[in-house]
């Protein structure tokens, strides 16, 4: 028994309440596999997929309601969030600084009973120092199962990754009704990780039209 966690088509109530259409997405993680880095387009939903998994984990613990579909979920003693905190340094501090002491809290937590979604850390700094915070970060965790989501825009980080605790998951393109275009969380199945697809959907273009393009650019450059 690998103490699954599941849940189905979970949505994110923070829009629901304000009429806003959600897309449900699916949340899953074992003790094999407790820790999902979720990266992407932009506007493709990370955040909202985040924020739905994590209310719905607070409901579960406090109420027994959940809005989704259906879900079966471990209790933990620990829900931790991680958000950029724009305001509130002490003083001689600055954001990078702020999100490492918070960080450093939820660490000393880290365990079987603990659940932590993290969004958007250290992207205060550069890319090649935010992954380096993030290798830190997987030492911590280490093999405690401790479930975290960590949304991020740390693309470096998946070259160098190579941990078979980690699955990723990244937006994808669908038709929702009226042929309204759309993005679904889904988790990636192969290692090498392509966006272009998406993004050519994403303003309607076609991968034959962006090589005809490059084409002309490079014949461009040749005269």
């Amino acid at each position: 028994d690998n103490n699954d966690n599941s849940i189905t088509d979970a949505n994110d109530v923070s829009l629901m309440i304000r009429n806003i259409d959600v897309v449900p997405n699916d949340y899953y993680a074992n003790d094999n596999e407790y820790i999902q880095f979720v990266l992407g387009v932009n506007s493709g939903g990370k955040t909202c997929y985040l924020r739905s998994v994590a209310i719905n984990y607070v409901f579960f613990m406090t109420c027994g309601y959940m809005f989704s579909k259906s879900a079966n979920l471990r209790p933990v003693k620990y829900i931790h969030t991680h958000f950029p905190n724009e305001e509130n340094y002490s003083i001689g501090e600055g954001r990078l600084r702020d999100e490492i002491k918070r960080l450093e809290k939820i660490e000393k937590t880290f365990g079987v009973e603990c659940i932590a979604f993290l969004n958007e850390t250290f992207s205060s700094t550069s890319e090649e120092k935010a992954c380096t915070l993030t290798h830190k970060l997987l030492d911590s965790i280490g093999s405690t199962k401790s479930k975290v989501m960590y949304v991020t825009h740390q693309y470096k980080i998946f070259e160098e990754l190579h941990d078979t605790r980690i699955t990723f998951y990244t937006p994808v393109v669908i038709e929702g009704e009226n042929n309204i275009r759309t993005h679904k969380i889904k988790k990636v199945e192969k290692k090498l990780l392509s966006y272009v697809g998406d993004i050519l959907f994403k303003h309607g273009l076609t991968k034959k039209q962006l090589l005809e393009k490059k084409a002309l650019v490079k014949g461009d450059g040749n005269e």
